[in-house]
């Protein structure tokens, strides 16, 4: 023990000993960077086939719908509609994760306050990464809507009838028209 505290002593109090430190120190820093090194060249050769292996089910998926899309060769306005189908499913997916995670900042916030600054980091910047998503995928869908959509919805809007009283009356002229 009393043999350890003096090259203990040694090693952090003198000159030599802290260039000894420093010379094995980067030993150690080169022999790690080298092993890194090979495990990523392993790893770099054989990402393909890895990524290819773990999504299998869903590369498999995404073939065969893509091989029925070539098969029944759909019309132009049928892949106008699946577009904007994903877009939608894309705006609904933002907004379920945009709210679960608000709602978990907005709890973690109020039940430990600033205690947990880097979990409240953590959230706010994946709110603020789903909130560019969200943005993004409503300006996308609105981009779908043509003026023309938008000039006849404010013209049945300004025709529909103004009080409760009047829209009584209105469905009742309109109750036979679907």
């Amino acid at each position: 023990m009393q043999d350890f505290k003096s090259f203990e002593e040694f090693l952090l109090r003198s000159v030599w000993g802290v260039i000894t430190l420093g010379a094995i120190g980067s030993i150690a820093g080169a022999v790690i960077i080298f092993v890194i090194g090979r495990i990523a060249n392993y790893f770099k050769l054989n990402t393909v086939e890895l990524f290819n292996a773990f999504f299998y089910r869903y590369l498999k998926s995404n073939e065969s719908a893509s091989n029925l899309s070539i098969n029944q060769q759909p019309s132009e306005d049928a892949k106008y509609i699946i577009y904007a189908i994903t877009e939608l499913a894309d705006l609904l997916m933002s907004t379920v994760c945009l709210t679960v995670i608000l709602s978990t900042l907005i709890i973690i916030s109020v039940l430990t306050g600033l205690d947990h600054p880097y979990v409240l980091a953590c959230l706010i910047a994946g709110m603020i990464l789903l909130i560019n998503a969200w943005l993004h995928s409503l300006a996308s869908l609105a981009g779908f809507i043509d003026d023309k959509i938008y000039e006849n919805h404010k013209t049945i809007i300004k025709n529909l009838p103004a009080t409760y009283q009047s829209w009584k009356s209105y469905l009742g002229k309109n109750a036979g028209r679907k």
